[in-house]
């Protein structure tokens, strides 16, 4: 099958995008499936861009309120949204990833992904990433402070262990 056009990788921008933040069929329980907010998919420079955020602010807070409770969520339920949306996303990408034929349009929906890191197809794959991470900051600290910042985490050892984690590889040992 042959993906190569302009509205077919739109179409697959669309299908990525919603399943990324679809509701639960009535009869499959109530609520959404994740806390990712999709803020555009398209299809640029013959890639295909899905720009989302996960475990969004306002969609945590509704989430938190829908469970009942009052204010602010807490920081648990916050991470919990943020791993909950990570292992989503991996999980739509790679059934899509699955679906598609052809190693040139997964490439364009994998290399400018916003969480590439939870794309690896192997613990191998993930030490890659994060390796060439960790030597980038040597020139550009910010490149390590931004992963740190977005799971939540101090270092590359919890970092792996968590990336590990939410990609269902062996257990990372430090």
């Amino acid at each position: 099958m042959n993906f190569h056009n302009k509205s077919s990788m739109n179409d697959i921008a669309m299908f990525v995008g919603a399943a990324l933040r679809h509701p639960v069929p009535p009869c499959n329980g109530t609520g959404v499936i994740s806390t990712i907010h999709v803020d555009q998919y398209k299809t640029k420079f013959n890639d295909i861009r899905i720009y989302c955020t996960l475990a969004h602010h306002d969609l945590v807070k509704e989430s938190w309120v829908a469970l009942g409770h009052d204010g602010e969520p807490t920081p648990d339920f916050k991470q919990f949204s943020l791993e909950r949306d990570a292992i989503h996303y991996r999980r739509c990408h790679l059934t899509m990833f699955s679906l598609l034929n052809d190693e040139d349009i997964v490439a364009a929906l994998k290399a400018p992904a916003c969480y590439s890191e939870l794309l690896c197809t192997s613990a191998s794959d993930l030490n890659v990433v994060l390796n060439h991470a960790i030597q980038m900051s040597t020139l550009y600290p910010s490149q390590m402070e931004h992963y740190y910042t977005r799971w939540s985490v101090n270092n590359p050892s919890d970092l792996k262990s968590l990336l590990y984690r939410l990609s269902g590889f062996k257990e990372y040992r430090k």
